[in-house]
């Protein structure tokens, strides 16, 4: 039996408006590195995506942001090839 959750986190790209907690530092802010709250779910256990779980597992933030910090320094290293120009005939 495989022990390990399966998770997926959803980042959004539109920063919250107003003058509330989400202009505050932190990793749940609009100050946060994605400019977002990141949406966090367990899909082993929750595969419809109904409930956000992040408030009770912050501690995975940190690792999400190391991987996608690693995959930016990977496409700097090795970038991506550009696409056909599909316009041009």
């Amino acid at each position: 039996m495989n022990s390990s959750i399966v998770w997926r986190v959803y980042f959004t790209d539109i920063p919250p408006t107003g003058i509330g907690p989400q202009h505050q530092p932190g990793g749940f802010s609009a100050s946060s590195p994605m400019a977002c709250y990141p949406k966090v779910y367990n899909i082993e256990m929750d595969p419809h995506e109904d409930l956000i779980v992040g408030r009770f597992f912050s501690w995975l933030v940190a690792p999400v942001y190391k991987a996608i910090a690693e995959c930016k320094e990977t496409l700097r290293k090795y970038p991506n090839h550009q696409g056909a120009n599909l316009t041009k005939f």
